[in-house]
């Protein structure tokens, strides 16, 4: 019998939401204006729920508000990607220094790096390891729980990449975590603070 309580407390352990980001591909960039791109997801260890993205790149011209990102959110309907209603536009500068769903984890991984991010940004090679969105920064009333984010990015009406990133919003029991990755979910979300 205690065997039979034992399964219904790991069952009904405390659940927690996080973002799971799987499978991001870079279909086009511009050699003219980036190089060197690599856009690649992975857990850092089997314990740890969350999928990590990494991105690396060399920007040959500067990173100023002539730079637009334009995000578009597929929705994931019977195995197909259709295009919902949820999209936003946004400004190179005005999108790291302001935005509050993506940049957050951008901001926190360059200045963790030891760096201070600036806009405009100079030519260069640029490194963002490890960065995750925080289910915190997004809206409760949110409809999707699987899809896809597709960015465009741009530079005086010239594409500069096209990248997508599947999501799903996920949740997992929070008291069978390691330690460790429990300590490393803390720190990730002390660093958006």
């Amino acid at each position: 019998m205690s065997g039979l309580f034992a399964m219904i407390n790991q069952c009904s352990g405390e659940r927690k939401l996080y973002i799971n980001l799987e499978r991001p591909i870079v279909s086009y960039s511009n050699p003219k204006l980036v190089r060197n791109i690599v856009l690649k997801s992975r857990r850092l260890s089997r314990n740890d729920p969350l999928h990590y993205v990494t991105l690396n790149l060399t920007l040959l011209d500067t990173f100023d508000n002539k730079v637009k990102f334009n995000f578009y959110i597929y929705e994931l309907l019977s195995n197909v990607y259709k295009r919902s209603f949820v999209e936003w536009h946004v400004a190179g500068c005005d999108f790291i220094l302001k935005d509050s769903f993506l940049a957050p984890s951008v901001r926190a991984t360059f200045e963790k790096s030891g760096n201070k991010l600036t806009c405009p940004a100079p030519a260069g090679n640029y490194s963002l390891p490890n960065m995750s969105i925080l289910i915190t920064s997004i809206p409760k009333n949110f409809p999707f729980q699987t899809g896809r984010l597709y960015a465009n990015v741009t530079r005086l009406d010239e594409m500069v990449i096209k990248c997508h990133i599947d999501f799903q919003i996920k949740s997992y029991n929070a008291e069978k975590q390691t330690n460790q990755t429990k300590q490393r979910l803390r720190k990730s979300i002390e660093n958006y603070k």
